[in-house]
C-alpha cells in the first residue's frame, strides 16, 4: 500500500515538475515574441508586422524544440508530432479569442483581466493535451492518412487563404462589393432585434421593399445565430457565414472528386479555379445568388449521395431523403437561380439512376417520387412565404440580358475575369456574369 502511495507521489511529482518546465517555456516564448520584435523593428528598422511575422515563425520552431526535448524530453522530433503542435496552436488561438470575448462581453470583465484568466486557465489544458496526445509518438491510421497528404493539405490551405482574399473575407480589406456586405449586416441585425419569426418589421426597407429576404433567408438566419452565440457583430457573423459556405463547397467539391475516384491535388486545384471564376467572384453585388453559385458543388453531392448511398436498407432511404429535403428547402430560399440549376444536375442523376435500375421498377418508382416530392415541396413553400411579403412585379427577361445575364454572355470575349485583369492578358472567353 505504501508503494502505491509513493508511486503515486512520484507521478504527480514528476508531472509537476514537467508542468513547471512548460510554464517556464511559456515566459521566455513571451520575453522572445515582445523583445525580438522590438530589436527587428527599432534597431534594424524593419516594418512591424513583418518584423511580427518573422517572430512568429522563430517562436513557433523554439516551442516545439523546447516542448519536444526539454518538456516532455523525447528522443527526436518527427513531423507528425511537428503537424499536431501546429494544429492545436491554431486550436488553441481561436479559444483564446473566443474566451477573452467571452469574459470582457458577457462576463463584463476589463479586457486584460480577460486575458490573464485566459492564459491561466488555457495553460493547465494545453499543457495535458500536449502531453497526451501531441509529444507522443504513434502510428495510427489518422497519421498515416495526414502525412500522406500533408503536401495537399498545405495546398489546399494556401489557396483558401487566396480566396479569403479574393472574396474580402480577411479583415480590413474590402476586395468585393462592400455596401452588399453591409446589406446582409442589416438583414442579421432585422432578425437580432425583432426575434427569429416575426420577419415583417424586416419587409419595410431595401428596393423593392422586403426584397433582401426574398433571397439568403437560411444565410441571414445562420449570420444571425453566430453573431447570437458568439456575440459578434453583424457584419463579422456575415464574414464567417461566407467563409462556412466556401469551406463547404471545397469539401463537397473533393468529397465528388474523391467518389469518381480522382485524384485529391486536382480536386483542391478544381475547387480554387471554380471559387475563383468570374462567375462567382463577380457576383458580389448579387450575394446571395453568389453564394447560392458557390454551394452548388454541396447540393449536387447532396443529391449524387442519396442515389448511391440510401439503397441500402429502408432506415437509410428515409434518413437520406429528409436530408435531401432539407437540402433542398435551404437551397430554393438561398437563391432561385443555383436552386433551378442544381435541380438539372439533379435530373441528370435520376436518369442516371433510372438506366441504372430499369429492370427494378418499383424502386425507380419510388425514388422518382421522392426525388419529384423533395423538388416540389421547396418551391410550394416559397410561394407561401412570398406570398406573405406582399406583391412583387415581374422582372421582364430584357432587363437581365440588359445587364449581360444571358446564356450568350457566357461566349463573348471579355477581360472581367479578375485574374485577367491583374495579369493584363484580356479580353478572355465569357464575362463576369451569371447564366
Amino acid at each position: 500500500m505504501n508503494n502505491k502511495k509513493a508511486d503515486l507521489f512520484n507521478k504527480y511529482k514528476q508531472v509537476g515538475a514537467q508542468f513547471f518546465v512548460f510554464a517556464a517555456g511559456g515566459v521566455v516564448n513571451f520575453l522572445l515574441n515582445i523583445g525580438l520584435t522590438y530589436l527587428l523593428t527599432e534597431v534594424f528598422d524593419i516594418y512591424y508586422l513583418l518584423s511580427f511575422a518573422i517572430v512568429q515563425i522563430i517562436v513557433i520552431i523554439y516551442g516545439f524544440v523546447y516542448n519536444t526535448f526539454l518538456t516532455f524530453r523525447l528522443k527526436k522530433a518527427s513531423t507528425w508530432i511537428f503537424v499536431k503542435f501546429i494544429t492545436f496552436l491554431h486550436i488553441f488561438a481561436l479559444v483564446n479569442i473566443l474566451l477573452v470575448r467571452f469574459f470582457t462581453d458577457v462576463v463584463g470583465l476589463q479586457y486584460l483581466i480577460s486575458i490573464i484568466i485566459t492564459i491561466f486557465a488555457t495553460i493547465i489544458l494545453r499543457f495535458f493535451l500536449y502531453k497526451k496526445y501531441v509529444f507522443v509518438e504513434d502510428n495510427s491510421s489518422t497519421k498515416k492518412i495526414i502525412l500522406a497528404n500533408y503536401p495537399m493539405i498545405i495546398l489546399g490551405v494556401a489557396l483558401f487563404i487566396v480566396l479569403l482574399f479574393i472574396y474580402g473575407f480577411i479583415p480590413g480589406l474590402y476586395l468585393n462589393d462592400l455596401s452588399a456586405h453591409y446589406l446582409m449586416a442589416a438583414n442579421t441585425d432585422c432578425i437580432l432585434n425583432h426575434g427569429v419569426f416575426n420577419l415583417s418589421p424586416c419587409f419595410n426597407y431595401g428596393y423593392p421593399h422586403g426584397y433582401p429576404f426574398l433571397i439568403g433567408l437560411p444565410l441571414i438566419y445562420v449570420s444571425a445565430a453566430i453573431s447570437r452565440i458568439f456575440s459578434v457583430s453583424s457584419y463579422l457573423s456575415n464574414v464567417i457565414a461566407g467563409i462556412i459556405v466556401l469551406v463547404v463547397s471545397n469539401l463537397s467539391i473533393i468529397a465528388l472528386f474523391k467518389k469518381f475516384k480522382i485524384k485529391t491535388w486536382l480536386a483542391v486545384i478544381f475547387a480554387f479555379i471554380w471559387l475563383a471564376s468570374t462567375i462567382l467572384y463577380k457576383q458580389t453585388g448579387y450575394i446571395y445568388v453568389m453564394y447560392g453559385f458557390i454551394l452548388l458543388p454541396f447540393y449536387i453531392l447532396i443529391n449524387y449521395l442519396f442515389f448511391t448511398t440510401s439503397q441500402t436498407t429502408k432506415k437509410q432511404l428515409i434518413t437520406w431523403s429528409l436530408i435531401l429535403l432539407l437540402v433542398r428547402v435551404f437551397a430554393m430560399f438561398t437563391d432561385g437561380y443555383s436552386f433551378i440549376i442544381s435541380l438539372l444536375a439533379s435530373g441528370f442523376l435520376w436518369l442516371a439512376f433510372v438506366i441504372k435500375e430499369y429492370k427494378n421498377t418499383k424502386k425507380v418508382i419510388y425514388y422518382t417520387i421522392i426525388i419529384g416530392i423533395a423538388n416540389l415541396i421547396p418551391v410550394f413553400l416559397y410561394k407561401i412565404y412570398t406570398d406573405m411579403l406582399g406583391n412583387f412585379s415581374v422582372m421582364p427577361i430584357d432587363f437581365f440580358r440588359a445587364q449581360g445575364v444571358d446564356l450568350i454572355s457566357l461566349f463573348v470575349p471579355s477581360n472581367a475575369y479578375w485574374w485577367a485583369d491583374l495579369l493584363n492578358v484580356g479580353p478572355i472567353w465569357g464575362d463576369s456574369q451569371v447564366a
